[in-house]
């Protein structure tokens, strides 16, 4: 839907305005805002699983166990996940409206 009027190169008209409102709307503010939901659930979800199930070890003090080394991997993927398509996605909407 791109195209070339009085020599510049563009979207032009209705499906410009629709386009940035969709650009805004969807791509700014509701996928970041459901990525972050779900990240925060899955913190949430494994933080209580590991208060539920506590290993029968000497690291547990008062029933603070720590997180394994492969669930702190998980969370960190997911958070780097997030703030990596945050970054990369927001210049988007800024630049099309």
């Amino acid at each position: 839907m791109t195209t070339i009027t009085s020599q510049r190169y563009g979207t032009f008209g209705t499906y410009s305005t629709v386009y940035t409102i969709y650009s805004i709307i969807f791509v700014g503010l509701i996928l970041p805002s459901i990525l972050g939901i779900f990240g925060y659930l899955t913190y949430r979800q494994m933080r209580q699983m590991h208060l539920r199930v506590q290993p029968m070890s000497k690291n547990t003090v008062l029933g603070n166990a720590t997180m394994p080394r492969r669930d702190r991997e998980l969370l960190i993927i997911v958070i780097t996940e997030i703030f990596i398509y945050v970054i990369s996605t927001t210049p988007t909407p800024i630049n099309s409206s």
